[in-house]
């Protein structure tokens, strides 16, 4: 009866010793596969994180350099309207003070004319 127990113990033991490596295996394979669909999920998403950040740095550099052409346009059509406006009053205010010249030469020659009269009609009325 030992020599019977001892057997059915032993194939006991070998059976769960079996059973044992075979879930062991079973397990360690699960977790290697885990492990590499883990791996190729981490590498998808790092692709797919460096595709769209690239992609955003090149929208973000376009929207950037539209920007500033847009900001070098416009800077440069106010300066040529500043310029155009500064010729334009420069223009002006030379005609504006040309007219006032030829008008205040006109008033002192009057003036002349008026007082060399003047003076010559007293001379002959003191004459």
């Amino acid at each position: 009866k030992l020599q019977l127990l001892a057997r059915c113990t032993e194939d006991k033991l070998q059976l769960l010793a079996r059973c044992t490596e075979d879930k062991l295996q079973l397990l360690a394979r699960r977790t290697e596969d885990k492990l590499q669909l883990l791996a190729r999920c981490t590498e998808d998403a790092l692709q797919l994180l460096v595709r769209c950040t690239e992609y955003k740095l090149q929208l973000l550099a376009r929207y950037t350099e539209d920007k500033l052409q847009l900001l070098a346009r416009c800077t440069e059509d106010k300066l040529q309207l500043l310029a155009r406006y500064t010729e334009d009053n420069l223009q002006l205010l030379a005609r504006y003070t040309e007219e006032k010249l030829q008008l205040l030469a006109r008033y002192t020659e009057d003036k002349l004319q008026l007082l060399a009269r003047c003076t010559e009609d007293k001379l002959q009325s003191l004459a």
